[in-house]
């Protein structure tokens, strides 16, 4: 069997052949409200270790706001389409959705936030997490709106998103000990630049008319244009 078929037949086996009552209530509960699996477990974080808690739920969430972004643009990249619309005879629990299949941003932004407690926190509460992570991505097949492959996708994005900004917060936190000022400028510029780029990328707002004259002198480069210097083009 090709990767496509089994990955068809995985989809199958989960949707339709695991069907059973338990998993027709608690799946789509899981996958809509996430949150509330997780909330109990960070309480209990946070009784024990309120000082540690705190920053690793503020990793936990700058990974997944950047996941979700991540997750966006790579649907657009792979346009795959979601199984509810590509196959027949798939059990519908919620709506099929509009956007594309690959990756599931649900697994992604699931396993994104779950890593950071896992990783930085100690006891047996952080297992709970990937837990409850593993349990959306798996909840993303049962329900009929994504393929096995787009959860494991969704998965290691997650889990690679959260790797890279906690290594960017231990170093940070390290060289913010030698020169605090110019750490916090460079931390600073960089959420800025991030926000920027999310924006450009994701806002719904479109160019303003003197936003959309400069961007069509990029286009058509030359040594004057009305009302401003070249430099202006050059440097867009």
């Amino acid at each position: 069997m090709s990767l496509p078929e089994i990955d068809k037949a995985l989809f199958f086996l989960i949707n339709r052949d695991l069907q059973n009552s338990f998993f027709d209530l608690f799946m789509p509960l899981i996958t809509k409200r996430a949150y509330f699996f997780f909330l109990p477990f960070f309480m209990w974080l946070l009784i024990k270790d309120k000082k540690k808690a705190w920053p690793v739920l503020a990793i936990a969430f700058s990974a997944l706001l950047i996941t979700d972004w991540t997750a966006n643009m790579l649907k657009h990249c792979f346009e795959r389409i979601r199984p509810c619309s590509a196959l027949e005879g798939v059990r519908m629990l919620v709506g099929c959705g509009h956007s594309f299949s690959m990756p599931s941003s649900h697994s992604a932004n699931a396993f994104a936030f779950a890593a950071p407690f896992m990783i930085m926190m100690k006891g047996r509460v952080r297992y709970a997490f990937p837990v409850i992570a593993a349990l959306v991505g798996f909840s993303r097949v049962y329900i009929g709106v994504h393929y096995p492959s787009d959860v494991l996708a969704g998965a290691l994005l997650g889990l690679v998103s959260a790797v890279c900004v906690m290594g960017f917060f231990l170093w940070s936190s390290k060289r913010y000990q030698m020169a605090p000022h110019t750490t916090s400028l460079f931390v600073f510029l960089l959420c800025l630049t991030l926000f920027r780029i999310y924006f450009i990328t994701s806002s719904p707002i479109d160019l303003g008319p003197d936003e959309a004259h400069y961007w069509e002198w990029t286009r058509r480069l030359d040594l004057s244009y009305y009302s401003k210097g070249p430099m202006i083009a050059y440097l867009i």
